[in-house]
């Protein structure tokens, strides 16, 4: 991990090609894990009332896959945003503004209600967080090769 804090990809060849396997890497799994969020969980009121664990041992499994591999994934991006050369108010932006979708994101795969809002609301956030990684992972390729 230290390659990630302490590498220069401007001047590294290695570091360049882990800089954008990781990339193409984090934008597929993204991209996956939209899709199955969208299967799994119907964009119907009524069938994802259906759908909802009402099981908390089973929501908080689903729940740490999702803090492990996008933890895992933000610390990548994070670490990318880190070593671009742009102003410092737009990094405290987008780490503050990711960190607070992943915490929603979170949240909201604990939270159980069978509301029309809190259905709007939970595929809001779904849809905002993924969005938001996409986002970055287009924003660090962009700025990587401009």
């Amino acid at each position: 991990m230290k390659f990630l804090v302490t590498g220069n990809y401007k001047t590294s060849k290695h570091f360049r090609n882990i800089f954008i396997f990781s990339n193409v890497f984090i934008l597929v799994f993204i991209i996956m894990n939209l899709i199955l969020e969208i299967n799994q969980i119907s964009l119907n009121h009524k069938e994802f009332i259906q759908i909802l664990e009402p099981s908390l041992v089973l929501r908080l499994e689903k729940i740490h896959w999702k803090l492990f591999f996008f933890g895992i994934t933000l610390i990548f991006l994070f670490s990318f945003i880190f070593h671009l050369e742009i102003n410092q108010n737009k990094k405290v932006f987008l780490f503050g503004s990711s960190l607070i979708l992943f915490l929603l994101y979170i949240l909201n795969h604990l939270i159980i209600s069978e509301s029309i809002i809190y259905f709007y609301f939970f595929w809001f956030i779904v849809l905002s967080f993924h969005f938001q990684c996409l986002f970055l992972v287009f924003f660090i390729l962009y700025s990587f090769y401009n």
